[in-house]
């Protein structure tokens, strides 16, 4: 969708202006930006030198590294599940989910005319695709690094990144798609199983009841499921399973200038997942890996890349090897733990795009663990009942957790917040 044909009258009346003076590219994503419905008052909106899409876990990040760094926040969330809307380190205006041409009209007025263009921050996937896909748009009134739209897609796409990782000679996880359900059938006794089955858009949450993966240990249930829903097939990919899981899936943040050198460098260790093994990271700890650092940089690097990508390796149990999952262009859910670990990300790219000094170089602090609490209790809960932890070990795990979610003296509200919600949901037993 292209917004400009939306604005009509209200447009700006220089919306592909791009400042030649700063660094890093602006851009605009897929859609538009929902409905703002602000508060506070005009002076607060217009001191915002950052806006951050989302205000989930991620945003709560990234608004922190930020806001406790002095620069001024505007942080868009939608739904109430977003506890960073509640953080003391942003001003909030909250976006309708429907994207629209008229909402971005709504945030520039939320950020109340300010002269200058403030850094954008993704916090999601489907902001990062709005960004993208909108580069035109957005760049005259925001800066932000962007990517060229076919490498974008590829990017996106488990099909496309699986190509890009060939061309750069990385090893990743068998891939397979089918166009359709007979073709499938035909060639499904060469399928490894177990087997994850995916989305084909990164973007898209296609799979049947919105499932983010869906995990099959035969043949015969894979087949059931995919006969199930055959026009869905098209839009699957169907992956190898690494023997990896919880413990073994390690991850990598970087940030490339616009020569494509890497400003900062960060690496982490997924302990556990929800749902576990195959889910987002809900106890993590920061560990400098060399070898995953420099395989990250050089596919970063082969690609053409610019800006802030974290890449995601699974650590083969058997040969020893990594192979790399897939790559976020946004900032990483828990973005937070790499700043208690010394490295301040949200920070290095916002002074990167305002053309300012970046932050003194630092080493990462490796051992520094980050939770988030209602997730690996709905992990700790599923490997309870499997006979992989017992409650003692998990209760030990937790006391070594430094860095959180959403907990923090300094802004208590996101944490009461999401406390409040999580025992709402125990008491309609979730995790079943």
């Amino acid at each position: 969708m292209d917004l400009r044909a939306e604005r009509g009258a209200g447009a700006s009346p220089h919306p592909d202006r791009v400042d030649p003076r700063h660094a890093g590219a602006v851009a605009a994503g897929p859609g538009g930006l929902p409905r703002a419905v602000s508060s506070g008052t005009d002076v607060e909106a217009r001191a915002a030198r950052a806006v951050v899409l989302g205000l989930g876990i991620n945003g709560l990040g990234v608004v922190r590294a930020l806001g406790r760094a002095g620069i001024p926040v505007l942080g868009a969330w939608t739904g109430r599940d977003e506890a960073g809307r509640l953080s003391r380190y942003s001003r909030p205006v909250r976006l309708t989910a429907q994207r629209s041409g008229l909402a971005l009209d709504d945030l520039l007025h939320a950020l109340g005319g300010a002269t200058d263009r403030p850094a954008l921050f993704a916090t999601c996937d489907a902001d990062a695709a709005w960004i993208n896909e909108q580069q035109q748009l957005l760049q005259g009134h925001f800066r932000f690094h962007a990517i060229e739209r076919d490498l974008f897609r590829r990017l996106e796409s488990k099909r496309g990144i699986v190509e890009l990782l060939r061309e750069q000679r990385i090893e990743a996880p068998r891939t397979e798609h089918f166009e359709s359900l007979q073709q499938l059938e035909e060639r499904a006794s060469a399928l490894p199983v177990p087997v994850l089955v995916k989305p084909v858009d990164t973007y898209r949450r296609t799979l049947p009841a919105g499932a983010k993966n869906e995990l099959f240990s035969d043949r015969v249930s894979l087949l059931a499921f995919v006969r199930s829903h055959p026009a869905h097939v098209p839009d699957m990919v169907f992956q190898e399973v690494v023997p990896s899981g919880d413990g073994h899936i390690h991850f990598c943040t970087v940030l490339m200038d616009a020569s494509g050198s890497p400003v900062l460098r960060y690496t982490g260790r997924k302990l556990r997942q929800y749902k576990p093994d195959y889910g987002v990271t809900c106890f993590g700890v920061s560990e400098w890996n060399a070898e995953v650092a420099d395989i990250a940089t050089r596919f970063l690097q082969g690609i053409g890349y610019r800006g802030l990508c974290t890449l995601e390796f699974a650590h083969h149990r058997g040969t020893g090897r990594y192979l790399l999952l897939e790559a976020n262009p946004r900032s990483y859910y828990p973005n937070a733990l790499a700043t208690a670990s010394g490295l301040n990300f949200p920070l290095a790219e916002y002074r990167l795009l305002m053309g300012e000094a970046l932050p003194a170089p630092a080493r990462q602090k490796d051992g520094v663990h980050w939770i988030d609490f209602p997730r690996d209790l709905g992990s700790f809960y599923r490997k309870m009942r499997a006979g992989q932890v017992t409650t003692a070990a998990w209760m030990r795990s937790l006391s070594k957790a430094r860095s959180f979610a959403s907990f923090a003296i300094d802004d208590p509200a996101p944490w009461l917040d999401e406390s409040f919600a999580l025992l709402a949901r125990v008491l309609t037993f979730p995790f079943r």
